[in-house]
């Protein structure tokens, strides 16, 4: 039975990432989408709120539900490359998702499903912060990561960009171990 369930979610969720693109995600309607997987309407009803559940649907199958697995085998080193790696992989579903704006955008689902995933790998490990910074939650060093994440992803996805997936791994860990001081010293050394 929930193999059943999960084809069909697979299904209407395959025929609107279709719809997607050729579509405007405004002018999508659940007609479209339950015609596209050879469903009826009530059938989408059973398993998704509205398009907006798919949407996030997709990015939880897709994305983290397999970083949830490296979290849970000791493997955060690779989280942020499975995730470059898999918007990589449908750059074309992701760049037209976030054209999505509102609270139910592509964006908002990013940022706070990236946000448990932070605050997991921050919890998981303890973090321990010097005496001096004990002020800081792990739910403000979680969103401080993930909105730096989120923000990086978003213009890699939506500028067209040239980067490829490893560029991205790579740009984000220099970003997030270099101070902001130590990138200007480095630029001011090399102008010397």
């Amino acid at each position: 039975m929930e193999d059943k369930r999960e084809l069909t979610k697979e299904l209407l969720a395959g025929s609107l990432r279709d719809l997607m693109m050729t579509t405007s995600f405004e002018k999508i309607t659940i007609k479209m989408i339950t015609d596209g997987a050879n469903v009826i309407r009530p059938t989408f009803y059973k398993h998704f709120q509205d398009k907006y559940e798919v949407l996030e649907w997709i990015f939880q199958k897709e994305v983290i539900e397999k970083i949830e697995v490296l979290i849970e085998n000791n493997m955060e080193d690779e989280v942020i490359r499975l995730l470059c790696k898999r918007i990589g992989a449908n750059m074309e579903f992701y760049r037209q998702a976030l054209k999505i704006e509102g609270p139910n955008s592509l964006y908002q689902i990013m940022n706070s499903s990236l946000y448990r995933c932070t605050l997991k790998i921050i919890k998981k490990h303890m973090l321990l912060l010097p005496k001096e910074l004990d002020f800081l939650t792990v739910e403000q060093i979680a969103r401080f990561y993930t909105t730096s994440l989120t923000s990086i992803l978003y213009d890699w996805i939506l500028n067209d960009s040239i980067l490829s997936s490893e560029q991205m791994v790579s740009a984000y860990n220099y970003l997030t171990t270099k101070s902001i001081h130590e990138m200007i010293n480095e630029c001011v050394k090399k102008s010397l």
